[in-house]
């Protein structure tokens, strides 16, 4: 009986951990690719990422990087 609680309790924590890993890499993406739009430069990524922000103070730091992303690229 303890194996099986034993499982089921580390399939779910390898779910929730897995499915969580994936959300961050997706995070990254975002900012990795505004920082790649904006040529590198960090001061730039964390201007735009402060701007939208500014306009919409309840969104994350992962909505303002993919929203200033799709702006710059917009924009361009």
């Amino acid at each position: 009986m303890h194996i099986i609680i034993f499982a089921a309790l580390a399939v779910t924590l390898y779910w929730y951990f897995s499915r969580n890993a994936k959300r961050a890499a997706v995070v990254c993406d975002f900012e990795k690719d505004l920082l790649r739009a904006c040529r590198g430069d960090r001061e730039k990524l964390e201007r735009l990422l402060r701007h939208e922000q500014s306009i919409n103070p309840s969104i994350s730091r992962t909505e303002a990087a993919e929203i200033a992303l799709h702006r710059y690229k917009r924009d361009q």
